[in-house]
């Protein structure tokens, strides 16, 4: 955890003491003898329960949480320990269009100015191009896109202020 913010290496300590308990029903450091309490004993509850517990202890507290956030944050704890829950992203510069990789950026540009020339291309359309720009500009899955959700709202941010009627893409 070198190198990460104090706040961000202290969120991740925070977070160890949870799922450690979800893991082994009871959280790091307690006293020798200790028992789990009954929503965590590894012995009577399943990890799902023992997730959706937690989810519904730490929410009460006043930090609203799912169970699938926390199946996440226990696999990320036993994939990489206490390192691998930390949010790595306060390190990456936040730019004009969030951190979408900027190759995307520049290949969904001349994606949307083609589109303009022809009427009927849908969004759908504008993706698969983005992706041949960039296939032609970096190789084969050299740059891979991302969630179609964030592909949209990249979409919506390019297209924004172009009138709907004059040749902009569709659904926009």
């Amino acid at each position: 955890m070198d190198g990460l913010p104090e706040a961000v290496a202290a969120e991740a300590l925070r977070w160890e003491r949870h799922i450690v308990e979800v893991l082994r029903g009871v959280p790091p450091l307690g006293p020798p003898g200790t028992r789990p309490k009954p929503e965590y004993d590894p012995a009577l509850v399943s990890l799902t329960c023992r997730e959706q517990a937690k989810a519904a202890e730490v929410t009460a507290a006043g930090r609203p949480v799912t169970a699938s956030a926390i199946a996440k944050r226990r696999r990320r704890y036993e994939a990489g320990g206490v390192a691998g829950m930390a949010d790595h992203r306060t390190g990456k510069p936040i730019t004009t269009h969030g951190r979408m990789d900027p190759l995307v950026v520049e290949a969904m540009r001349p994606a949307i100015a083609e589109a303009t020339q022809e009427s009927s291309r849908t969004a759908t359309y504008l993706f698969w191009r983005t992706g041949q720009i960039l296939e032609t500009a970096h190789g084969l899955r050299v740059v891979e896109l991302p969630s179609q959700r964030s592909l949209y709202r990249l979409l919506e941010n390019l297209s924004a202020g172009r009138h709907k009627g004059s040749g902009s893409p569709p659904g926009l």
